[in-house]
Order: C-alpha cells, then sequence, then structure tokens
C-alpha cells in the first residue's frame, strides 16, 4: 500500500497545481466572457476600473469560495502535522499555519457573509484527498511529504490570491486577497526553509 502511494505522491503536488490553475482559468475567462456583455452590472473583470465595487463577479466568488476551503485545508493540515511531525521544525510550521490560517479563515467568512457567498464547511475533495494520502506516512517522511505540500500549495494560493488583488471586482474581496499575500509568502519561505532542512 505505501509503495504505491510513495510512487503516486510524487505527482501530488503537480496534480493540485494544474487543478488550481485550471480553477483559476475558468474564473478568468468567464470573467473576460461577461465583460462583453455590459448587462451585467456594468463591470469589467480586466482590472477593477469600470467595477460597481459592491458587484460579487465569478472571479471573486471563485476565489472567496477557494480562500476558504484552503483556510479549511491548512487547518486540517496543520492540525494533523502538530501531532504526526517528527521533527520539531514541523511542528513549528503546523503550529503557525493553524494559528494565521484560522485567522484568515474567520475573516474571509465574515467577508462571504456580508456578500452572501456560500460558505464551503471543509476543504475541497482534492485537497481532502491530499490530505489523506500525506497522511499515510510516518516520520521524517511523512515530514517531507508535509513541507513540499505546502511549499507548492503556497505558491499557487500566491498566484490565486495575486490574480484576485489584480483583476478581482469587488472591493472587499480584493482588498482581503491582497492582505492575503504577505501572509502566504510568509508560510512559503517558512516551509522551503523547512524542507531544505529536511533534505540535508
Amino acid at each position: 500500500m505505501l509503495r504505491r502511494l510513495a510512487r503516486s505522491l510524487p505527482a501530488l503536488a503537480a496534480v493540485l497545481a494544474l487543478v488550481l490553475m485550471s480553477a483559476i482559468s475558468v474564473a478568468v475567462a468567464n470573467g473576460s466572457h461577461r465583460d462583453h456583455h455590459p448587462g451585467h452590472g456594468g463591470w469589467h473583470s480586466h482590472g477593477h476600473h469600470g467595477c460597481a465595487w459592491k458587484h460579487v463577479s465569478g472571479l471573486d466568488e471563485r476565489w472567496l469560495t477557494g480562500h476558504i476551503e484552503t483556510n479549511l485545508f491548512e487547518i486540517a493540515g496543520g492540525q494533523a502535522a502538530e501531532q504526526k511531525a517528527a521533527t520539531p521544525q514541523v511542528r513549528e510550521l503546523a503550529a503557525e499555519l493553524v494559528r494565521d490560517h484560522t485567522a484568515a479563515l474567520e475573516q474571509a467568512q465574515a467577508v462571504a457573509s456580508k456578500l452572501h457567498v456560500a460558505i464551503p464547511d471543509r476543504p475541497a475533495p482534492l485537497q481532502e484527498w491530499a490530505l489523506r494520502a500525506v497522511q499515510q506516512f510516518g516520520g521524517v517522511d511523512f515530514d517531507r511529504w508535509f513541507a513540499d505540500l505546502q511549499v507548492e500549495g503556497h505558491k499557487q494560493a500566491i498566484v490565486e490570491a495575486s490574480i484576485e488583488a489584480d483583476r478581482g471586482c469587488n472591493r472587499k474581496v480584493r482588498t482581503l486577497a491582497a492582505a492575503s499575500l504577505p501572509v502566504l509568502q510568509t508560510h512559503l519561505e517558512h516551509a522551503q526553509a523547512v524542507l531544505e532542512g529536511l533534505s540535508d
């Protein structure tokens, strides 16, 4: 079982990245398509100029929903790592993720509630699969896979948040995306440092 999993897991981060990028592409494409139809509230997807600030575009909603799912994913993963990690470096990273993503989740849920956007109560299915897959490992192997997943996941989260901050329509959602970037960058750098330390 573990050997089969070990063969499949090298593609895990790549699969996550592809799915996330596909979601971004669809959202941006949908936003661009709507831009050709002025009847949709008079907003434009490329850049925030011309947006009706209270309008929630397809990109806004998709990013906000994904952001909530990702926070739930990071909290669950961090809590698991606090229990399973073999090294203090990974336990420290896990505690940071739980703390920061819990705060981010509360902020995102508050914005979604104000904008009447449906609030997910669990991570996306692929994220749940990734959590289950990584937890099949133990010891330092778990620590390496967890840190690697955090590196790739935060790279993609930065891409998504950057697109929303630049191209989103709703001011509240764009502001939330922009505010998330420094925290995501800090997590990425921390995870990269932990992964490099585990690879030595």
